[in-house]
Parts: structure tokens; sequence; C-alpha cells
């Protein structure tokens, strides 16, 4: 995170799978990705993924936080 913010990022994570973005000389938008998402057998909205925990196998992987 430090990286983001030494370079004045913002993160933005994805609400849904397959969310899509524009980035251009006018920013970040959001893109219409429903066609994706209905081909894949996904509904266009809804619910994104669930927080995650842990990970249960941390420090056994190739850094500290994996």
């Amino acid at each position: 995170m430090k990286v983001l913010a030494d370079f004045d990022v913002t993160l933005v994570p994805p609400i849904n799978y397959f969310d899509a973005w524009v980035y251009d000389k006018r920013g970040r938008r959001s893109a219409d990705n429903a066609g994706v998402k209905r081909a894949l057998g996904l509904p266009a909205s809804g619910p994104g993924p669930n927080p995650q925990g842990p990970n249960p196998r941390s420090g056994e992987m190739e850094g500290p936080d994996d």
C-alpha cells in the first residue's frame, strides 16, 4: 500500500467478478461488462465476494503474508 500512496494511486478493488473499468485521460470509470458476465453464466450485478480470512498456509509459501 505504501507504493500506491507514494505515487498517489487509489486502490480500486472490484465489487463483483469481471467488473470492468476504462482508464483514459479523463480518469477511471466503470464500463459495462454485462455481456461477458452473461456469456459466463453470471448475473450482471449482485453481491461482491465475501471477505477473505487469513491464509491457513501463511508462512509456508513465498512471502510472510501469502
